[in-house]
């Protein structure tokens, strides 16, 4: 029944191709929220290409004085978005002069209407702050923040990383997390990887994914936080069918992350590709990792292109440095 279905959703899932001009996308938060620094290892901000939308925040942003860069949305996975910005606080002042910087997050209604005040999450000073807001099945949200020393330029990484877990009602619970690492003989310590990219899991929680690397400490699916948990497990054992090759396989672009994506509805959409066409082939995956439809995709066969899912469930198809996007639009949505 599913491979009947696939095919009559075929007909209705015409392939479009869009060109667009290069554009340059200034950076929000020291990179890009979220991902604050988008190492295509995490969810990405969602656009806010809706008139409507940028208007309103801007007209909010002229009332935040006290703000700092622009604000950027996160979708909820139960409706409406979680709002990140900067904030510089005046009356604390660093060496009384530079005023201390703080990240805060407060969720919004579809329309941008304020569910709740703004939560301070972390303060800094005198070093680079990056930050990455991921939000769970259950609406709550985890930032991961870096902040890396100023003209910090040896061959050692000396950033620090903490997770920080923020509930609607303004609870913060930080927690230091487990990072991949690896070894290198120009350093004395372990060297971090990053933390990658996270997934919503079926009733909350984030489980994180980097690139399969044999020179890592661990890799591919490698840890996972309950909601609201600082503690580490292991991730759900469905995940393993969903990532991509290890790093030496990856001749071709598109093998920094799976593309798998939980949707509004509970399922998640992900694509398989064939290895030598590059052919893909979506699937619909139910909460406990089982395939429910799959679907051949004609014209995806374009091996340096990379698989992005939105939150409607449309694929996309980029292939870096490139103005050509290749779509599906409301797929995961269509079987």
């Amino acid at each position: 029944q599913a491979e009947l279905a696939a095919v009559a959703a075929r007909r209705q899932l015409p392939q479009h191709r869009l060109q667009l001009r290069r554009v340059r996308v200034p950076d929000a938060v020291g990179h890009d929220l979220v991902e604050a620094k988008s190492q295509l290892g995490g969810a990405a901000a969602y656009p806010l290409h809706e008139f409507g939308i940028q208007k309103r925040l801007a007209a909010r942003q002229a009332e935040d004085g006290d703000a700092f860069g622009a604000g950027v949305l996160q979708e909820s996975q139960r409706g409406g978005y979680v709002e990140s910005h900067i904030r510089l606080d005046n009356c604390n002042l660093i060496d009384n002069f530079f005023p201390t910087p703080s990240f805060e997050l407060r969720w919004v209604d579809a329309d941008l209407s304020p569910r709740t005040p703004w939560w301070r999450v972390t303060s800094w000073s005198y070093v680079n702050f990056n930050a990455t807001v991921f939000v769970d099945a259950q609406g709550r949200a985890l930032v991961a923040a870096q902040e890396t020393p100023p003209m910090s330029m040896g061959l050692c990484d000396e950033t620090t990383t903490i997770f920080f877990w923020v509930s609607e009602g303004g609870s913060v619970v930080p927690f230091t997390p487990v990072l991949p690492t690896y070894h290198t003989d120009q350093c004395t310590n372990l060297q971090p990887r990053g933390f990658g990219t996270a997934l919503p899991v079926d009733g909350g929680g984030l489980a994180f994914y980097v690139p399969r690397d044999p020179a890592l400490s661990t890799s591919g699916w490698y840890a996972f936080y309950a909601s609201g948990s600082g503690t580490s497990a292991a991730p759900p054992s469905w995940l393993s069918n969903h990532a991509t090759p290890a790093f030496s396989d990856c001749v071709y672009g598109g093998c920094k992350r799976p593309a798998l994506r939980r949707l509004a509805n509970g399922a998640y959409l992900d694509t398989q590709r064939e290895p030598v066409s590059c052919s893909r082939t979506a699937e619909i995956v139910g909460p406990a990792g089982q395939v429910c439809a799959t679907l051949v995709l004609d014209g995806s066969g374009d091996c340096t292109a990379e698989d992005g899912i939105s939150p409607d469930g449309t694929l996309v198809l980029h292939e870096p440095g490139s103005c050509t996007l290749v779509w599906w639009p409301g797929l995961g949505h269509s079987f």
